[in-house]
């Protein structure tokens, strides 16, 4: 007995793409072909497209599925680096639930930004959309030890009211406003040194060049601060430099 290409996916419950996907790549041996040119599909064929859709439906890839056909050992490895894999998502899909759940269980008033990342669903609101643009950045710079840091920093952190007046700092702010804030957050920043992300350069996630971090942290600045707050940021970090000691207040 013997099937047409649409009669062969009827049967397996799958689609004549699929199977002509797997001719494609190889998993698929083509059938012979009657005098009309019509593919002839005989029960080997049928049992082959099973097996390969079996393991297919176990998260095995195309490359996979070649290596399977090589050799049972060769399969075995490829179960094996798919658990392994799978753990991993599990892992990770696991904590994702734990935040969703937080996140979840926020009251309607007060609500944390969705898209922070992971690990700081459940911080106050009062993270403003800089705050959020810049966290988004450092979750791809620097490494999860470092965002845990900072995660944590933050949570036991609540804005003071010079940090607050940087946040409302309007474009056009006179040079005594500027000059008074930045005195202020100096004494802010060093005060906190020791448990906030200026405490030490992160070890980088995405680049080996520490300069390429400075670099893109920089632009992100620039793009998400207005021209008042980057002179006041530039005024603090000459304040705080080592070199200066102590920042004075007042």
């Amino acid at each position: 007995m013997s099937w047409s290409t649409s009669e062969l996916a009827g049967i397996a419950g799958t689609t004549v793409k699929t199977i002509r996907y797997y001719h494609h790549i190889g998993v698929l041996p083509e059938p012979a072909r009657a005098s009309n040119g019509y593919k002839q599909y005989q029960v080997e064929h049928l049992v082959t497209l099973l097996r390969v859709l079996r393991l297919k439906e176990l998260g095995l890839s195309a490359q996979d599925l070649h290596r399977i056909a090589a050799s049972d050992d060769e399969g075995w490895e490829a179960l094996k680096a798919l658990d392994a894999e799978l753990e991993e998502r599990i892992k990770r899909w696991t904590a994702v639930r734990e935040e969703l759940a937080e996140l979840l269980r926020a009251p309607r008033q007060g609500r944390p930004s969705i898209d922070l990342p992971a690990g700081m669903l459940g911080l106050s609101t009062s993270v403003n959309d800089a705050d959020r643009a810049l966290l988004l950045v450092y979750s791809h710079v620097f490494d999860e030890k470092t965002m845990a840091s900072i995660a944590t920093a933050l949570r036991n952190h609540t804005k003071t009211p010079a940090e607050l007046v940087f946040d409302r700092l309007p474009a056009d702010a006179d040079e005594p406003t500027k000059h008074r804030l930045a005195q202020d957050l100096a004494v802010v920043y060093s005060e906190a040194s020791g448990s906030t992300p200026s405490a030490g350069l992160p070890v980088p996630r995405i680049t080996q060049d520490a300069r390429t971090v400075t670099d893109v942290l920089g632009a992100v600045a620039a793009q998400v601060y207005n021209r008042a707050q980057l002179d006041v940021l530039e005024r603090v970090s000459v304040l705080c430099a080592p070199a200066n000691g102590q920042p004075s207040g007042g």
